[in-house]
């Protein structure tokens, strides 16, 4: 408990507290691709590079809108063990 007061003090709630052992990573997808052709592209990257040696993995993949009118920014959140 002693951490969880210290990281929200210092931190406040902006970061997430994230389990022993795991290690988050944010990667980018294309533009030019549906959302679902970019589940599908994050999919077998994860299962090429993660899943076939043994790992677990928790993915969201996500594009949000821009409000000024530019270009999207389509990507994905990976949660694996180190």
């Amino acid at each position: 408990m002693l951490l969880y007061v210290l990281h929200r003090k210092t931190y406040g709630t902006s970061y997430p507290i994230l389990g022993p052992g795991f290690c988050p990573h944010a990667l980018a997808l294309q533009n030019e691709f549906s959302i679902q052709e970019n589940i599908a592209l994050a999919r077998q990257f994860l299962l090429d590079n993660f899943v076939s040696r043994g790992m677990v993995v928790d993915f969201a993949v996500h594009s949000p809108d821009k409000e000024d009118g530019g270009i999207s920014n389509p990507h994905f959140h990976v949660m694996c063990p180190i």
